[in-house]
């Protein structure tokens, strides 16, 4: 299924100039923008599943026209606060990856604080600022 009657409760963009798709873009590009609104974008299934499911606040999910409604999209949706469909060429436009997924989510930015006196005994890596994913996988 398409979009069918599970796609009621979500609005239609259509336009680069909405204010919606312009925050979006400029939350991809701009970490100035990112810690002001205290937001950042996820972009494909996998990663919007697992902030949906580990309770992270998504304000917003941008599903492409194209994408199906299956089970994991519409729990995806149901957490969040505004639904947005748009079509696949402006969805690409919005996107920073090369092969969108067709959804992607905004979501709040955890306000936990990792502390190192109370971690278990282990080996851990810490990183930040990692701008290419290719360090994260030489790593």
């Amino acid at each position: 299924m398409l979009w069918g009657e599970k796609a009621l409760n979500f609005e239609l963009i259509t336009s680069k100039e909405n204010k919606l798709i312009k925050t979006v873009r400029k939350l991809l590009t701009s970490a100035k923008e990112r810690k002001q609104s205290g937001t950042f974008v996820l972009e494909g299934l996998r990663l919007s599943a697992d902030a949906a499911r580990n309770g992270n606040a998504t304000d917003t999910v941008i599903a492409s026209e194209t994408l199906q409604m299956t089970d994991l999209v519409n729990e995806i949706c149901t957490l969040a606060k505004t639904k947005v469909k748009v079509p696949e060429g402006l969805f690409n436009y919005i996107c920073d990856t090369v092969s969108p997924q067709g959804i992607l989510c905004v979501v709040k930015i955890p306000k936990t604080v990792l502390g190192f006196n109370n971690i278990p005994d282990g080996k851990y890596i810490v990183l930040e600022n990692t701008a290419d994913p290719s360090n994260l996988g030489a790593i």
